[in-house]
């Protein structure tokens, strides 16, 4: 903060008050597939001193007169904060709400709730901006309209050189005429670097990121686990899930499983963890891509495992396409045992259904409206029948609650639509099945992402190959 002082912590602040929101993961690849769909570049620009343009807010913030303060300060007294500064807990929430307030005071509509996403049309051309803290993406139809906000946006804030989009939140962009892609082999490389030289083992190139069949569990943790041990293992599994989050659907389920074992990690975790690496040797490329000009709308794959924990929760696998493009994948152990196969796959459905309404609203609002009966990929008959009919009075329905019965409703109202896959034509897959390599190559294709070499995997939480 000022001359260095932190911050005192007083009486706890509200999270809604300190919290600044950002773009989701998701939400950013939607922005690229959008993008990609209308054929245009994607920019970006950083405005400088951000934290400084924001308002004090709520609270009223006292600090200690610095060295260098031109006046003398009475002894006992401190000097009362009129705006936001960089170090108070405040401030990064200060300045969204300046920077969304300024972009609703000139007409740029936010398309969701956080105030992160925002459009403005006039007529047929529009332009869309997506806020991550200080850094801003946006594309246009028009260049009238970007010229326009550009030169509204230099008299209120500083900026650095606006420019065509090669780098965002860490994630490497390739433009081009045909595609966008999205990647982090930059940073998968280097993160493999600091991994040999960590570690000082021999690294052999796996084809899958995980061996087939093995579960992680808690009997493999050491009572008296070394906390330097666990310190460099919860580093690189660090590493690897953002790595997951943002472009590397194919590690997300043997990421997740690790995350689960950082505090205590014993030899079968290592070796876990010696797999994986192992994998992004071989896979060290991998990019999402966007391919411009397409037609393709929402779709939605939806599965689960059942009872494959030591506790008996079934996990629950989820993946989103837009313009088939991938933009979301999930992965998440269910929050209650399934009595049953159906039950554990009605659940993920009524998962898939969550995010199935939250985009639908999200496109609706940005002025892309979907065609009613979002396709959602299932392979359970039973799953699909109590999604499409009226449940009740049948035995095999009746342990389910009212919570997952918001699948059903949706269906109804025909913003979603379950479709029967047969013989392993789901891009999720529960975790008994066999990693062949034929089936990997063929996933990869259909999720847009490409390898610089054939082979490797896309996995997820319970759906240990995609």
């Amino acid at each position: 903060m000022c001359d260095g002082q932190p911050t005192e912590r007083g009486r706890a602040l509200q999270a809604r008050r300190i919290v600044c929101p950002v773009m989701k993961a998701a939400e950013v690849r939607l922005f690229m597939g959008i993008a990609a769909q209308h054929k245009l570049e994607v920019f970006k620009l950083d405005t400088k001193q951000a934290f400084l343009n924001g308002e004090k807010g709520e609270e009223e913030i006292y600090i200690r007169a610095p060295d260098w303060w031109p006046e003398p300060v009475p002894e006992g007294h401190a000097l009362l904060l009129m705006k936001s500064m960089y170090g108070t807990r405040q401030a990064a929430r200060q300045w969204h709400v300046r920077i969304s307030t300024w972009m609703e005071e000139h007409g740029y509509l936010a398309v969701n709730s956080e105030k992160t996403m925002f459009m403005k049309r006039e007529g047929k051309e529009w332009i869309m901006h997506g806020l991550f803290v200080d850094d801003m993406a946006h594309a246009s139809t028009c260049e009238k309209l970007k010229k326009n906000f550009l030169q509204a946006y230099k008299k209120d804030f500083d900026i650095t050189e606006e420019d065509i989009m090669s780098t965002f939140l860490g994630m490497e962009v390739e433009q081009s005429k045909e595609s966008i892609k999205l990647h982090l082999d930059t940073y998968i490389q280097e993160t493999l670097d600091e991994y040999k030289s960590t570690i000082k083992k021999f690294l052999k190139p796996k084809n899958v990121p995980m061996q087939p069949g093995v579960m992680l569990e808690y009997q493999d943790c050491p009572e008296t686990p070394d906390p330097r041990e666990q310190k460099v293992l919860r580093s690189f599994v660090a590493k690897l899930q953002f790595a997951a989050t943002w472009t590397r659907c194919d590690i997300s389920y043997p990421a997740s499983q690790l995350a689960r074992f950082c505090a205590s990690a014993g030899p079968s975790h290592w070796a876990a963890l010696h797999h994986l690496m192992g994998y992004l040797e071989a896979n060290k490329s991998f990019k999402l891509t966007d391919h411009k000009g397409g037609k393709g709308g929402l779709t939605g794959y939806a599965d689960s495992d059942w009872g494959n924990s030591v506790s008996r929760r079934s996990t629950t696998g989820l993946m989103a396409r837009y313009n088939k493009g991938m933009v979301l994948w999930r992965s998440k152990m269910q929050k209650t045992v399934s009595l049953s196969t159906a039950e554990a796959k009605y659940y993920a459905a009524s998962e898939m259904g969550i995010e199935v309404l939250y985009r639908r609203n999200l496109l609706r609002n940005m002025g892309f409206p979907q065609d009613p009966d979002t396709p959602v990929y299932e392979d359970n008959t039973a799953c699909i029948e109590w999604g499409n009919h009226v449940i009740g009075g049948r035995e095999r329905a009746k342990h389910i609650d009212i919570r997952k019965h918001f699948a059903h409703e949706i269906i109804q109202n025909r913003e979603m639509r379950l479709i029967k896959v047969f013989g392993g034509g789901l891009l999720v897959d529960g975790p008994g099945a066999e990693l062949r390599m034929d089936r990997v190559e063929l996933i990869n294709c259909s999720y847009g992402a490409v390898h610089a070499r054939d082979g490797g995997a896309v996995w997820m939480d319970g759906c240990s190959v995609l």
